[in-house]
């Protein structure tokens, strides 16, 4: 593969990473209409933007040359990082991409002074929930029947 860099999101990339980040929540809630509405209204094109701006959050993007291979965004809270959508294409996805991006976002939250980061996650999503656990995340709660009637996982690590 090709070197892959991760960048901050910038104005000119949000039209992409946008379209990524859609065709992967589409990916993950396939078959729940009213999750897909949900998280396609709340990344719109004006949310987006403001990430890109760097307003109430973050987000990274994987690029090779100019192709967007992979996506990871969140915000800060308390000091402690979330890390509320992590995605990669398809055709690059066991080959470290995410484990880049997820590196690059823990280094964000150690710099802007974090003491720990959290994610939720789809309990049946097992492969997601054995990579987040492998970067050193502990399960700290079951929510059965949570957003959009889904069995959620809340997973924390500490800096």
């Amino acid at each position: 593969m090709q070197q892959v860099t991760i960048v901050p999101l910038s104005k000119k990339d949000v039209i992409s990473a946008r379209r990524l980040l859609c065709r992967i929540i589409e990916e993950m809630y396939s078959g729940n209409q009213k999750a897909i509405q949900n998280y396609r209204n709340q990344y719109n094109l004006e949310r987006m933007d403001e990430l890109a701006a760097k307003k109430d959050g973050y987000c990274f993007i994987a690029k090779i040359n100019e192709e967007i291979m992979g996506i990871g965004l969140g915000y800060i809270f308390g000091n402690v990082g979330f890390l509320h959508w992590l995605g990669v294409d398809k055709k690059y996805r066991s080959a470290g991409v995410g484990s880049m991006i997820v590196d690059n976002i823990h280094k964000y939250f150690r710099k802007n002074k974090c003491h720990k980061s959290g994610v939720y996650t789809d309990l049946k999503n097992k492969k997601l929930l054995g990579f987040y656990i492998r970067k050193g995340y502990k399960v700290r709660a079951r929510l059965p029947d949570h957003w959009f009637h889904l069995n959620i996982a809340y997973l924390v690590k500490n800096f």
